[in-house]
Order: C-alpha cells, then structure tokens, then sequence
C-alpha cells in the first residue's frame, strides 16, 4: 500500500485518491472554518481547525486551494483510516471549499 504521506500529486496517484475516497465516511463536516497549510516538499495539504481541533489530511484539495496559509470556509467526509496511515492527519475528502 502506497503511504498517505506521499500526497497525491500525479496521474498515477490518481488510483490512490479514488481508493481513500471510496473509504467509510466516519463523520461528516459542514461549513467549517479552517485554514489549508502545506507540508514540506512532497505535495501533502493539510486543512487545520482550531475551533474543532481538527488537522485534516485532504485527500481531493482542488489545485487553486493548494496556497500556504489560505483562509477556507469548508465541507466534506472524514473517511476510514488504517493504523499508521494517521501521521498528516485524518483523511478527508472536501465536497464544498471556498476562499474566506
């Protein structure tokens, strides 16, 4: 199994995406504030919540929401996740983005 870590930045990432996504939904979030950071160098996005303690490992981020540091208004699932796949986060899946 490819690592969560990774992101999921290329076409070939792409088959990744649809497995997480297809995941149980284990709760679902609805306009939330939160604030989208980027992790390092290898593509991972995060969207993080204080209000609700949140630091979400986005699983389908739209590309003009990938800037460091930019103030979201968003919806979506948290899926399943494994044991060790939880290091960036728990997964979601965005279904409603906006910028603030």
């Amino acid at each position: 199994m490819v690592a969560v870590g990774m992101g999921f930045n290329s076409a070939a990432d792409k088959k990744n995406e649809d497995a997480f996504i297809h995941r149980q939904t284990t709760e679902t979030i609805c306009n939330v504030k939160g604030v989208v950071r980027k992790i390092g160098n290898n593509g991972v996005y995060m969207i993080y919540c204080k209000a609700k303690h949140l630091k979400l490992h986005i699983i389908n981020l739209p590309e003009k929401f990938k800037v460091a540091d930019m103030p979201v208004v968003f919806s979506g699932n948290i899926k399943q996740t494994h044991p060790m796949e939880d290091d960036w986060g728990e997964l979601f899946e965005v279904t409603n983005i906006t910028g603030q």
